[in-house]
């Protein structure tokens, strides 16, 4: 299975891995590594995050990360498209 960020997903990993550059750019390397090797997982096992807030939607918690990747299958079932990363102080779902 394919995973496929799109174009708000993108936008938000790049926000969180410039912020935390500014201050620690190794620890951006190493938490932008732990975002994609952990999304990447899903192309092996779709399932593993939890069921999300939202409908058709699942939630998979980044370990060693403060981001949650929300995401959901695609309507053929051949890809995963990666929604939004969240930092998990943010509130979701949106009101």
């Amino acid at each position: 299975m394919r995973v496929i960020w799109l174009e708000q997903a993108e936008y938000e990993l790049d926000s969180h891995i410039n912020f935390i550059a500014q201050h620690n750019a190794q620890a951006a390397v190493t938490q932008d590594i732990l975002i994609q090797q952990a999304t990447e997982r899903l192309s092996t096992f779709p399932m593993l995050g939890r069921v999300g807030r939202l409908r058709h939607t699942r939630e998979l918690i980044v370990p060693q990360t403060p981001f949650i990747a929300i995401y959901r299958l695609s309507p053929s079932g051949d890809e995963i498209h990666i929604l939004r990363l969240l930092h998990a102080a943010q509130k979701w779902p949106p009101e």
